[in-house]
């Protein structure tokens, strides 16, 4: 928790690729459910909605090729651990709701 909070602020939220920290614990083969809850609680939700980068060699371009974090986990729900699909599932949908609940400023007048 506290390298995030350490690097958070000077640390780009994409690498050149496109991949976030959600994409990388995301595709691994066994996902930590601790490491998932650690990096939700520091990261926005629309970092799950992030897409990663395809780079072509020959033009030199990056474009958006569509994959998100949050596609790993709708893709494979039964090869999940227990209650992290449903982890997953309301920090992508409920979260950007309750992140501007809490983040509203404050009525004029």
């Amino acid at each position: 928790r506290q390298a995030i909070a350490d690097h958070k602020s000077s640390t780009p939220l994409q690498d050149q690729f496109g991949m976030t920290p959600f994409h990388v614990l995301l595709s691994s083969p066994t996902l930590r459910q601790d490491l998932l809850l650690v990096l939700l609680e520091y990261y926005p939700p629309f970092v799950l909605d992030l897409k990663t980068h395809l780079f072509c060699e020959e033009e030199r371009e990056v474009g958006a090729s569509g994959e998100r974090a949050v596609d790993y986990v709708l893709s494979r729900p039964n090869l999940l651990p227990p209650g992290l699909f449903q982890i997953v599932l309301r920090a992508w949908l409920v979260g950007p709701m309750e992140h501007r609940q809490n983040h509203r400023l404050p009525q004029l007048g």
